[in-house]
């Protein structure tokens, strides 16, 4: 699962690269085209919480595999969603930002509030 949003100016240029993580897990063989594909992503939402069936098995993002999937996608900014969406999540936000910040890439994220909306693109923001 995961999206990538193109918009180009009229000569074909892309002007913005958007690219939607979607539930999904880190699969580095599955989805290590993606930056191949698409160089230079601006702006990358990525779907965390880390949902768990059955208290086992991991079918979503957790931090740990966030930070992982920011490494490899690498986009200029990060916006982490869906992490506290529902109480099946093991994996919160504050999960993901620990393994960013391990990872050298804290300031790319760009936290928002439930409800908060921010013009695109948009800029890392230090909190």
């Amino acid at each position: 699962m995961g999206s990538m949003l193109e918009f180009s100016d009229p000569h074909g240029k892309p002007d913005l690269r958007l690219h939607i993580s979607g539930d999904t897990l880190m699969d580095h063989r599955r989805l290590s085209g993606i930056p191949v594909r698409f160089p230079d992503i601006d702006v990358a939402i990525v779907h965390l919480g880390g949902t768990k069936l059955l208290g086992a098995l991991l079918v979503t993002m957790d931090g740990e595999q966030g930070a992982r999937w920011v490494h490899l996608v690498n986009p200029r900014t990060v916006v982490p969603v869906h992490h506290e969406d529902y109480t099946v999540f093991s994996s919160p936000l504050d999960d993901f930002l620990r393994h960013m910040e391990r990872a050298g890439l804290s300031g790319r994220v760009h936290r928002l509030a439930p409800g908060e909306s921010c013009p695109l693109p948009v800029q890392p923001v230090k909190r």
